[in-house]
């Protein structure tokens, strides 16, 4: 039986994700846990993820470097709202929910992000880098290239 773990790195000997819009630092792997997951979002100035939602997931993200603008628009919904976020605040974001964080300071943004999966994982993305590949093959990206392993 493997041995369970219970401490995790958010930086050094890590996996990193750098994505032509923004770094994942993967903190805990959600082949580790029963319906979650963790990583390090980092954004350069005026870097943002796309702007994209999750049907299967809702997100929380604790600020902790840094100033940012977060995006958000309801599903249906035809109008954006804009938040000012910035170290110490927690933010959540709903399941169905379009979201996105701009980096708006020199310094850049960093902040924690937890994935929760109320009814579990998507079968077709049961690990961490399952899902990478197919955000890589829905933008185009090369999953070789942004996968880097620090471990």
């Amino acid at each position: 039986m493997e041995k369970k773990k219970y401490v995790f790195e958010t930086e050094g000997k890590i996996i990193r994700y750098r994505y032509p819009t923004h770094i994942n630092d993967l903190t805990i792997p959600r082949e580790e846990t029963a319906s979650s997951e963790v990583f390090m979002v980092l954004l350069d100035e005026k870097e943002a993820p796309p702007f994209h939602k999750h049907d299967d997931a809702e997100q929380i993200f604790y600020m902790i470097q840094g100033v940012g603008k977060l995006e958000i628009k309801e599903d249906g919904s035809s109008e954006s709202e804009f938040f000012e976020i910035i170290p110490g605040q927690v933010i959540r974001i709903p399941p169905h929910t379009w979201h996105r964080v701009t980096a708006l300071n020199k310094e850049g943004v960093r902040y924690l992000c937890v994935d929760c999966f109320p009814n579990g994982f998507n079968p077709e993305e049961p690990t961490w880098d399952s899902h990478v590949k197919n955000l890589c093959d829905q933008l185009g990206w090369d999953f070789n290239i942004i996968r880097e392993d620090r471990r």
